[in-house]
């Protein structure tokens, strides 16, 4: 048996994790008001603990397993949002504000794109992705919207973007080089 070697990665994969959680409570602790939850369990099961927001607080849970996967979020108001990302070179980046939206977003695969801007009151955005190079880009303004995304392949490329009230946007793409765009409101 390789102890040693099994050792160093569960050494390096708590680094990993501790070293995103220092990197986002710098983010988070000194420009917001936030709580921030993550799994520092060395195992490969993910919990998750999400809060109740008040009219005041904030919630990001960010996990990521596998290389060079990156995770950039902008949050002000009180909304919530985790985001899951596993295998390489995956890359998110999210911009919320308002009061009470939320965001879940999971990742899988090999040089993903999530882009998502979100702003208002009580809006929600799901999405899914696994495969390799594909690209999702939301947009959501106003209040009581909805955005679902379910995207598995490759290559693959979906773009919405919502304006208004209780304005509702679904896609769900099976398949290689597709492309699906979807936008209303005003």
């Amino acid at each position: 048996m390789n102890t040693n070697s099994d050792r160093k990665t569960s050494l390096l994969k708590a680094l990993n994790k501790v070293f995103s959680l220092l990197l986002v409570t710098l983010l988070f602790g000194f420009y917001t008001q936030s709580s921030v939850a993550y799994d520092l369990d060395p195992s490969d099961e993910l919990s998750i603990h999400t809060p109740e927001l008040d009219s005041n607080s904030q919630y990001a849970n960010v996990y990521q397993r596998g290389d060079y996967n990156n995770v950039a979020i902008t949050q002000s108001g009180a909304n919530q949002l985790t985001v899951r990302q596993l295998g390489e070179k995956n890359a998110t980046r999210i911009t919320q504000s308002g009061r009470f939206n939320q965001l879940a977003a999971t990742q899988q695969g090999f040089e993903n794109t999530l882009l998502v801007q979100q702003k208002g009151l009580r809006n929600s955005i799901s999405s899914k992705q696994s495969g390799y190079n594909n690209a999702i880009n939301l947009k959501q303004h106003g209040s009581h919207n909805q955005i679902d995304v379910n995207q598995y392949g490759n290559l693959n490329n979906v773009q919405i973007s919502q304006n208004g009230y209780g304005l509702k946007a679904s896609i769900t793409q099976h398949g290689n080089n597709q492309k699906a765009t979807i936008h209303q409101g005003y």
